[in-house]
């Protein structure tokens, strides 16, 4: 036991020693190496063949000890595989093939510079498999987020706001396949497997994130940047979640219904852990505002519960103002099955197959009537009479409308209204339309819409081709593209492309988005599978891309020297049929109209033998006939 001991002693003083000396110079290694050597010689060596294992346990021991973030040098992973050492040696516990590396008779041969290489290029190939990993966990499909990022809703583990989309390491390969936010700053993302997972919020777990309310104090406080699964939902297969300032509901596979949050009974929300509703409802798609939410049963009927102020449950004048409804209560659309719902902050949009009804607050023109008034009952606007309706968001203080235009395949025009003074309509310097209007800039750019969402000052859109489209404040990054040649604003009323969809960003393919969300200044995308080419097919296709350009170019070059080439030649016989139109016209007197043309005279060259006027009087030319 003394000589194993003895010699794991021998090998960590080693390795030390060439952390150590890895920066020192050659003869200062050559005098240490030999007093080494002559002390490692009275030690009993094991010939035994090394595993290369033990070094990836070595430098792994201390990756799982140090935060994330650091970055390590050569040198520190040579210092990483000696404290491993040290720690599992001051434990009297044993890690990997430990009694390998204590006899490890070729450790003891190496230079110091050799060992450092070795260690940096094990650590090096453990860091090409992991990103390797990463890569294609996140080409399979991933949450992305950008934006104002003060209460975590981005999921990234800190609280930095973005100006760019970027991933959320914990969704990596999950394939989501649904995402709900509320401007409150809390996101759910329900994945494909029906698991849910719930960031942001700023910690406050007690709140609408259906998270367990026991939880140490250190997870509550680290743990609401990052996604976090919710327990209580395990097993219900849950396929659609909807979040509001102070209530959440999911839907299940099944129809179940649950809700909770953070109120008392008489707000309408159960609990502030998700609770099953009842049968009383069988839903099909859920949705929701700040204080309200609405249902749609697989029947087509429509259910609201939650706050009934301004109508925005749509039960009518019966309701009390600052009174919440507990129950689901069905919305009275005459003879009309219901395909579509959007819950604003403050209103509510219901889309059946050829009408479009709205109701609770008006402000702002919100409803899309004409006027500012709140109506309490399902009030039809009138433009969309007969039109069919792909899709609807409703914001803050707007609305979105995209309506079918055949022979377009499932895409079409899109109209906005309301208040847009961070232009949120995308209608250029227009602020303010209390009905439906057309977003031009889309038509102009021959584009159609299939998706359109909402937040409280920014829109995002899907067009015909699959690509994100975003618009309105851009405060906080929350667009995720560059506006500075648009406006000089903070904001832009134009719709743009946010190109890092369906593209390689940083050797990573993003595929292009399937479910999107928009809070209060910031934005979130879960994106389809990445379909595009890979990295090496896309170097080349750059490649080519290039080539084909850099000819494009020489072509256009030679041309351009052609023509110029051809206009000089005309040019030049222009010029010399001039001077022969010069040289035989005849050329007449402006003053006397007797003068047959201008004749020289021997004794004054520049005066007329004819007229006796000078030259420069004989300006008209008179071509003589062949």
């Amino acid at each position: 036991m003394h000589d194993r001991w003895a010699s794991a002693s021998a090998a960590t003083a080693k390795l030390a020693a060439a952390a150590a000396e890895s920066g020192a110079s050659s003869e200062n290694d050559g005098k240490k190496e030999k007093s080494r050597q002559s002390a490692m010689s009275t030690e009993s060596v094991s010939p035994s063949k090394p595993s290369i294992g033990s070094i990836h346990s070595a430098v792994s021991a201390l990756r799982r000890a140090t935060p994330k973030r650091e970055t390590k040098t050569p040198n520190a992973k040579l210092r990483s595989a000696v404290n491993a050492l040290r720690i599992t040696t001051s434990h009297d516990q044993r890690w990997g093939d430990f009694d390998v590396l204590s006899c490890l008779q070729e450790l003891q041969h190496l230079s110091n510079e050799k060992l450092r290489k070795h260690l940096q290029a094990r650590g090096e190939e453990w860091e090409e498999g992991s990103n390797k990993k990463r890569t294609d966990l996140e080409e399979r499909g991933a949450v992305y987020s950008t934006g104002k990022n003060n209460l975590g809703q981005l999921g990234l583990g800190d609280l930095e706001d973005r100006c760019a989309f970027e991933v959320v390491p914990a969704t990596r390969g999950r394939c989501i396949l649904h995402i709900s936010t509320s401007n409150d700053g809390i996101t759910f993302a329900t994945a494909k497997r029906h698991d849910v997972y719930v960031w942001g919020g700023g910690g406050r777990w007690t709140g609408p994130t259906g998270l367990c309310t026991s939880l140490p104090r250190t997870d509550e406080e680290e743990g609401f940047t990052t996604p976090q699964i919710v327990a209580k939902l395990n097993g219900e297969e849950i396929t659609e979640t909807a979040v509001g300032s102070s209530h959440a509901c999911a839907i299940s596979k099944g129809g179940d219904l649950f809700v909770w949050g953070w109120g008392a009974a008489e707000r309408g929300m159960l609990q502030r852990e998700p609770k099953y509703v009842g049968a009383s409802v069988v839903a099909s798609t859920v949705t929701s505002g700040e204080k309200h939410a609405c249902v749609i049963a697989r029947d087509g009927q429509a259910f609201t519960f939650g706050l009934g102020a301004n109508g925005r449950l749509g039960q009518g004048m019966g309701v009390e103002e600052n009174v919440y409804s507990p129950k689901p209560l069905p919305v009275r659309v005459p003879n009309r099955i219901v395909r579509m719902v959007a819950c604003g902050a403050e209103h509510t949009l219901i889309c059946t197959q050829q009408e479009t009804y709205s109701f609770g607050c008006g402000d702002g023109g919100r409803l899309g009537h004409g006027d500012l008034a709140d109506k309490f009952e399902p009030c039809e606007i009138t433009f969309f009479r007969g039109k069919h309706v792909l899709d609807v968001s409703a914001g803050t203080w707007h609305s979105a409308v995209v309506v079918h235009i055949p022979p377009l395949d499932n895409s079409g025009w899109l109209y906005t209204f309301g208040n847009g003074y961070q232009g949120q309509l995308g209608l250029g310097e227009i602020c303010h339309s209390s009905s439906p209007a057309l977003v031009e800039e889309f038509f102009d750019q021959g584009l159609s819409v299939k998706r359109v969402v909402c937040g409280s000052h920014h829109n995002a859109a899907v067009a015909q081709d699959g690509n994100l489209y975003s618009w309105g404040s851009n405060k906080h990054g929350a667009l995720g593209r560059n506006i500075t040649s648009e406006s000089s604003q903070q904001f832009t009323p134009r719709p743009g492309i946010v190109s890092e969809f369906g593209s390689m960003i940083n050797r990573i393919g993003r595929g292009k988005p399937m479910s999107i969300a928009c809070g209060r200044e910031y934005t979130i995308v879960a994106t389809h599978p990445y379909s595009g080419p890979s990295e090496q097919e896309a170097l080349y296709l750059s490649a080519k891309q290039r080539l084909r350009e850099a000819e494009t170019k020489k072509a256009l070059l030679a041309q351009r020297q052609e023509d110029a080439e051809k206009q000089e030649r005309l040019r030049k016989e222009n010029e010399e049929q001039s001077k022969v139109r010069f040289l035989t016209s005849r050329r007449k007197c402006r003053i006397d109209e007797t003068c047959q043309g201008f004749a020289y005279d021997l004794t004054q060259p520049s005066m007329c033998r004819e007229c006796g006027y000078s030259i420069v009087y004989h300006t008209e030319v008179e071509v003589e006939s062949e």
